[in-house]
C-alpha cells in the first residue's frame, strides 16, 4: 500500500488521503458502503427497500471514528480497540433493529457530540478541548464547501462534454456525482481535520480575532435581543394572568441553545473577552433560570392537553439538560465537557428502552386514545363498537392519535383492536389508508383539526380498498384509465364553480348536491341520484354499502362505465343534512 501511495504522489498529493486512511479505516469503510450500497439502489441493481443497511453504514462512521479517538487518548493496541469497537457497533445495530428510526434519531446526535470529546474523557484540558473542537469543525464547513465546489466542477465538465461531443449521458450519472461527494469526498476529508494530537499549549489555546467579532457583533446581541423579547413576553404573560402558549417550550428551548451555543464558542474569553460577553458569560445561566421553568409548565400544559410524543419528549429532555447546566454553572462546576457529555448521555439514554422517548410516546397516546374510545361507547369490553355521534372536538382527537399511532409505527394496540383492517392487505398498505379504515372502523371519517371547526364531518367511500373484482368489469372490452374527481357545487350553503377541467372524447361531469349528471359535448346522457344510497343510522355511522363501483350509461348505442374510486361525503353537525362533495373517477369502461 505504501508502494502504491508513493507511486502516484508525483501526480497527486496522497499522503494526506493515505493517512486518514490508515487512521480511520473503518470510517472510511462504512462511507464506501454507504456509496456503493446508494449506487447499486439507485441503478436499480439491488433493492434496499425495507433495509437498513444506509442507516448501519451511517452510525457505523461515527461508531468506529470516536472508539478510535478513545484508543489514541489512552494508547490503546489495536486488538483492544477491535474489543470495543465490533461487539459495541453489534449493540448499536441491534438497538436500531429493535427501536427503529427513532432510535435513530436520538442516537445520532449522541454520536455527533461524543465525537467532541471522546478524546478527553480523563483529560482536565477544557481549552485543549476547545481547541480540538475549533479544528474539528472549521473542517467540517471548509470539506462540505470543497465537496460542494468538486460537484458543481464536476457536474460542469459532464455538462460541457454531452454538449460538445453530443453524447446521451444518463441522468442519474448526475446524481451519482452528488452521491459521491456527500458520501465518501465530504466525510472523508472532514476526518483528514480530526486533531492527531489533544493537548495544546497556551498560545494555541487563543481565540482568533474573527471569533472575537462573531461573539461581541453577533450571537451576543442576538442572544441577549432574544431573551429580552422572552422576558417582555413573560410580563404580558403575569398581566394578563394567562398560562404560556404550548408553542413557548419550542421558542425558549431554540434561545437557549443558542446561548448555549455561544458560551461554548467563546469558551477562552470568558475572562479576557470584551465586557460584552464577559457579562453574558456571567448572568446567562441564572437569567435562564425562568426561561426553563416556564419552558417546563408550557410543555407540561402541551403534554396534560395532548399527551407525550417524542418532540414534545426531546423538549423536556432540552429542559432537563439546561436545568443540568445551570445547577453547574451556580456551583461552580461547570467544565466544557460537561455541556457535551451531559446532553449525549441524555440522548443515549432516550434512545431505547422502556424509559425511551418512543416507549413513553406510545404509552401516552394509547392511553389517551383508550380514554377517549371507552367514555364515548367506542371499545367496550375490549371490542370496538360503531359510533358516529361524536362532537367534532372528540372526532378530531381520535383522528389526530390514530394517524400519530400509525404513521410513527406505534400500532401494536391497535392491532388487537381492529385485527380485520391489519388482516387487510397486510403490511404493504398505505398508512393513510389503514388510518381512514380505522376511524372507518369506528363509525366516522377522519377529521382533522381544521374541520372539526368547519361544522361538518367527512367520510370517505373508498371503492379501492378491497381490489376490483372481475364482474366488475363484466361486459366491457376495454379500459380506459384517467385520474380525475368532480367537485360539487354545494358546499356550506355557497356556490362553487364546477371543476370540470377533465375531459376525455367530449365527455363532461356535472355533480350537484347527490346527482352527477353524464354530459357528452354539453348535452345530458345520464343523471344518476344517489340520494337513496347513501343514509346514516341513528348513531351518525355512514350506510353506503349499496354505493355501486361502475356507473353504466349508454351513448349512440354504445355500453359505457364509468369506474369509481373514491366518493366523499360531507355531513352537517346541525341538522344532518349530507351531500357528495367529490367523485373520484379512476376509468371509462367501454
Amino acid at each position: 500500500m505504501k508502494g502504491f501511495f508513493s507511486k502516484l504522489s508525483f501526480l497527486l498529493p496522497l499522503e494526506g488521503v493515505r493517512a486518514t486512511l490508515l487512521r480511520f479505516p473503518l470510517s472510511v469503510l462504512c462511507c464506501l458502503v454507504f456509496f456503493v450500497c446508494s449506487l447499486l439502489d439507485t441503478h436499480k441493481i439491488i433493492d434496499l427497500s425495507g433495509s437498513n443497511i444506509l442507516l448501519y453504514a451511517a452510525l457505523g462512521y461515527f461508531w468506529f471514528g470516536i472508539v478510535r479517538l478513545l484508543a489514541e487518548s489512552r494508547t490503546w493496541a489495536f486488538a483492544k480497540e477491535m474489543l470495543l469497537a465490533l461487539p459495541g457497533f453489534a449493540v448499536v445495530i441491534a438497538l436500531l433493529h429493535l427501536q427503529g428510526m427513532v432510535f435513530f434519531t436520538f442516537f445520532m446526535p449522541a454520536f455527533l457530540l461524543c465525537i467532541t470529546f471522546a478524546a478527553y474523557l480523563k483529560s482536565d484540558s477544557d481549552d485543549s478541548l476547545w481547541v480540538f473542537n475549533k479544528q474539528l469543525w472549521i473542517g467540517w464547513l471548509i470539506s462540505n464547501a470543497a465537496g460542494l465546489l468538486w460537484g458543481a466542477g464536476a457536474l460542469g465538465a459532464l455538462a460541457s462534454v454531452k454538449y460538445l461531443f453530443e453524447l446521451d449521458i444518463s441522468n442519474r450519472i448526475w446524481g451519482d456525482i452528488w452521491l459521491f461527494a456527500a458520501s465518501v469526498l465530504t466525510p472523508v476529508y472532514t476526518l483528514s481535520w480530526v486533531a492527531e494530537r489533544f493537548e495544546f499549549d497556551e498560545e494555541e489555546c487563543k481565540a482568533p480575532p474573527q471569533i472575537h467579532f462573531i461573539l461581541d457583533w453577533i450571537l451576543t446581541p442576538l442572544v441577549s435581543v432574544y431573551f429580552l423579547i422572552v422576558y417582555a413576553y413573560f410580563v404580558k404573560m403575569a398581566l394578563a394572568m394567562e398560562l404560556p402558549r404550548g408553542q413557548l417550550s419550542m421558542m425558549i428551548a431554540g434561545f437557549a441553545g443558542m446561548g448555549v451555543l455561544t458560551y461554548v464558542i467563546g469558551w477562552p474569553l470568558r475572562e479576557k473577552g470584551a465586557a460584552v460577553f464577559r457579562l453574558f458569560c456571567k448572568w446567562f445561566f441564572p437569567v435562564l433560570i425562568l426561561p426553563v421553568a416556564v419552558l417546563f409548565l408550557a410543555i407540561g400544559e402541551r403534554i396534560s392537553q395532548y399527551g407525550v410524543t417524542e418532540k414534545r419528549y426531546a423538549v423536556v429532555l432540552l429542559g432537563v439538560w439546561l436545568a443540568v447546566l445551570i445547577v453547574l454553572h451556580l456551583l461552580k462546576r461547570l467544565r466544557l465537557k460537561y455541556i457535551m457529555m451531559v446532553l449525549s448521555g441524555f440522548l443515549c439514554l432516550a434512545s431505547f428502552g422502556p424509559w425511551g422517548a418512543s416507549a413513553v410516546a406510545e404509552r401516552s397516546q394509547v392511553s389517551r386514545l383508550k380514554t377517549l374510545l371507552e367514555t364515548h361507547q367506542i371499545l367496550v369490553d375490549g371490542r370496538i363498537e360503531k359510533n358516529g355521534n361524536l362532537s367534532a372536538d372528540v372526532r378530531s382527537d381520535i383522528s389526530s392519535i390514530v394517524r400519530y399511532l400509525v404513521n410513527s409505527n406505534h400500532d401494536n394496540q391497535l392491532r388487537t383492536w381492529f385485527p380485520d383492517v391489519y388482516a387487510d392487505a397486510g403490511e404493504k398498505k398505505r398508512r393513510y389508508q389503514r388510518q381512514n379504515q380505522i376511524i372507518a372502523a369506528m363509525g366516522f371519517s377522519f377529521t382533522s383539526r381544521h374541520q372539526k371547526n368547519s361544522g361538518i364531518q367527512k367520510y370517505s367511500i373508498d371503492k379501492r380498498t378491497n381490489a376490483y373484482q372481475l364482474s366488475d368489469f363484466a361486459g366491457y372490452e376495454r379500459i380506459r384509465l384517467f385520474k380525475t374527481k368532480w367537485s360539487g357545487s354545494i358546499l356550506l350553503g355557497q356556490d362553487r364553480q364546477l371543476k370540470d377541467d377533465a375531459i376525455l372524447d367530449g365527455l363532461r361531469f356535472n355533480l350537484e348536491g347527490n346527482v352527477l349528471t353524464v354530459l357528452y359535448q354539453e348535452n345530458p346522457v345520464q343523471v344518476f341520484d344517489f340520494s337513496s344510497l347513501i343514509t346514516f343510522t341513528d348513531n351518525g355511522v355512514l350506510q353506503a354499502d349499496d354505493f355501486p363501483t361502475v356507473l353504466d350509461f349508454e351513448l349512440d348505442g354504445q355500453r359505457y362505465g364509468l369506474l369509481v374510486g373514491n366518493v366523499i361525503i360531507l355531513r352537517r353537525d346541525d341538522d344532518h343534512s349530507s351531500f357528495i362533495q367529490q367523485i373520484y373517477l379512476s376509468a371509462v369502461l367501454q
